[in-house]
């Protein structure tokens, strides 16, 4: 009996697939991300090391929203009895919202209109130490202005960025800044540009200051493309890292994935239960801190927030997904796909950095523009039926309306959106 076996070669894995096609090109089996990476069909070992050798150090916590819902209270309190243990909502009501919710024991976001007065002054009602609080304000003025087109505002932004970190000074897990990178890829960027344009969006933050570093967490889109969506975030994990060690400071990198609104069918919805728990399982695998599911049907009410949550549970409980906190470690392609995404957005930063920075890109519209092209091309793509949306493009319900008296817009925000013809 042989004690070893000979490893095959490239080579000898490409002439099988070759004789599998019966003639067809070897290009057919290569698939293409929208950022041009090509994917092999195989993937051997190449001298090539692990990239990112460290996961996260604990599981993923479990994340939901409550800021556009109705009777906050009992879904929050429905959520965390039911594993849910980080929220945000926002601060329109705190004291009737947060009624019999120990926030000193749960991970809480809050954002809204004077969300810096509003949560003071809860905290002080309650008696609640501040310092023992884990969580963070969604307060992002970058990024709000990159949305409202007000630039004329940029001028005051570091300066009140300074004063709400100095107020949170003393809290050591308390996040001032939210960095909501997953707005690009809702507007339809490609992964390399989410990367690129938000690690930018954190450096005109540390352009204000370095340390702010450590009052920073970023959040990122988790959509089903599942082999990008899981690079991605192990990607910028590298670039945060790359950053901070350009400004000469360290701080632990938070990333929320949260579900992209793309990807999410307006008809036959009950198919996107299958794509949130494709998005969920690709966020866990790349490693995010928290994961946030959007409702299936958009509504946010008690059965699609069960439902969302409910994914994540089965995923832990069922699938095991917390078992191993860095499972692509080693993996070839996964590897590979890291760190050519990771370069790729590395250089696009770069070439951002070089034109003027991230303020500059945006107030010149050259990032709205690179954003608005890439949404064209999955626009297109849809429309064309080459990319598949099952049970909208492809095999629709006979009860829905048909796809044929439809048509995928771009709307400059949110991607996509249909109309009737």
């Amino acid at each position: 009996m042989p004690t070893d076996f000979r490893p095959d070669t490239a080579q000898e894995w490409k002439e099988r697939i070759l004789k599998e096609l019966k003639g067809a090109p070897f290009e057919k089996v290569v698939s293409q991300t929208a950022d041009g990476i090509e994917i092999q069909p195989f993937y051997v070992k190449d001298d090539q090391e692990t990239i990112l050798d460290t996961g996260p150090t604990r599981p993923w916590r479990i994340h939901q929203d409550f800021s556009g819902s109705a009777d906050r209270n009992a879904l929050i309190l429905d959520a965390l009895g039911a594993g849910v243990d980080s929220i945000s909502l926002s601060c329109d009501n705190l004291e009737e919202d947060l009624k019999d919710v120990q926030v000193e024991i749960i991970r809480i976001e809050v954002g809204g209109t004077d969300f810096h007065v509003y949560w003071p002054q809860f905290l002080a009602s309650r008696g609640i130490d501040e310092s023992k609080l884990h969580g963070g304000y969604r307060f992002d003025p970058y990024g709000v202005m990159l949305m409202n087109g007000q630039f004329d505002s940029a001028s005051f932004i570091p300066e009140m960025v300074k004063l709400f970190a100095e107020s949170t000074a003393s809290q050591k897990n308390w996040k001032t800044l939210s960095i909501e990178g997953n707005r690009y890829a809702d507007a339809g960027a490609t992964p390399v540009q989410e990367l690129a344009f938000s690690l930018a969006q954190v450096k005109a933050y540390l352009d204000i200051n370095p340390t702010l570093a450590h009052d920073l967490s970023v959040s990122l889109s988790a959509d089903t493309v599942y082999f990008e969506t899981s690079c991605k975030l192990r990607a910028f994990r590298i670039l945060w890292a790359n950053l901070l060690r350009a400004f000469g400071v360290s701080a632990p990198l938070h990333i929320k994935a949260r579900s992209g609104t793309r990807d999410l069918a307006p008809i036959d919805q009950h198919g996107n239960l299958l794509r949130s728990t494709s998005q969920a399982m690709a966020a866990i695998l790349g490693g995010a801190d928290r994961v946030e599911l959007r409702p299936f049907d958009g509504k946010g009410d008690a059965f699609s927030l069960r439902l969302a949550r409910n994914i994540q549970k089965l995923l832990i409980h069922e699938s095991y997904f917390d078992k191993n906190l860095n499972p692509m470690k080693g993996a070839y392609l996964f590897e590979e796909l890291t760190a050519k995404m990771a370069k790729m957005a590395w250089n696009l930063f770069k070439d951002i950095e070089s034109k003027g920075g991230w303020l500059h890109f945006v107030k010149e519209g050259y990032i709205q523009k690179m954003v608005h092209r890439s949404a064209e091309d999955y626009v297109e793509e849809i429309n064309s039926k080459e990319r598949i949306w099952l049970g909208v493009n492809t095999h629709p319900d006979p009860d829905q309306p048909e796809w044929k008296g439809m048509e995928v817009a771009f709307d400059g925000r949110t991607l996509p959106i249909l109309k009737n013809k």
